[in-house]
């Protein structure tokens, strides 16, 4: 019975997840769409799109230590391609019609139609930029950046993915994967230290995954 409970909690968490990010979603679209970039209304709308985001980190630190504990639980060392595969599917289906949808207004928006960017410099519209959309290493001069800034968080998702499983291999790894896990860990958060975001979010997603041995 309590297991059917922890799956219960679990799985409403996901829903709070799904709830933080649809509130991102909506305040960027009234920031961008209604607000004067320094008014009230779009100060009022990136406060609550950024709480959102560290609720969302928050929650994934939780959600993804969960899953890693069940899977090391299931498949000891081997935990890396079974996660990996489930991340996958999670993510990239979803990501793939949104890159599709941002290139289809992006095409529209050099065909006439007005866009509400911030910045409104113009953006590649090439298969170069589809690509990097789809591998979340799109550039500032990208249609993905420029159209549909809010994929941004979704590639410090993807990054604390890849440190949350490369920690857990440092934990439970046989010798040499430990060291080889943790060298990941170092190099990842080395790459990202000067990037205010990546650090605040690794931060979150920490402190929900240390929750979970609370």
């Amino acid at each position: 019975m309590s297991g059917d409970r922890s799956g219960y909690r679990y799985e409403a968490l996901d829903g709070v997840r799904a709830l933080a990010a649809q509130v991102v979603i909506v305040t960027h679209g009234l920031a961008m769409a209604y607000f004067p970039v320094h008014s009230p209304g779009a100060a009022a709308a990136e406060w609550f799109g950024r709480l959102s985001v560290m609720v969302f980190f928050s929650l994934s630190g939780f959600v993804i230590a969960t899953s890693l504990q069940r899977l090391v639980a299931s498949e000891g060392t081997r935990f890396g391609l079974p996660y990996a595969v489930h991340r996958l599917a999670r993510i990239w289906p979803p990501l793939a019609l949104a890159i599709l949808v941002t290139f289809a207004v992006g095409w529209l928006g050099q065909n006439g139609l007005s866009l509400l960017t911030k910045t409104g410099e113009p953006y590649r519209l090439d298969l170069v930029a589809f690509l990097r959309g789809l591998t979340l290493t799109f550039a500032p001069g990208d249609t993905t950046f420029v159209v549909d800034r809010a994929l941004w968080s979704l590639r410090q998702e993807v990054y604390l993915y890849a440190v949350a499983a490369f920690a857990t291999l440092a934990l439970v790894g046989r010798p040499l994967w430990r060291v080889l896990g943790g060298i990941a860990v170092l190099a990842l958060v080395s790459v990202t230290a000067g990037r205010f975001f990546y650090l605040q979010s690794l931060c979150l997603f920490a402190a929900g995954a240390a929750a979970l041995a609370a």
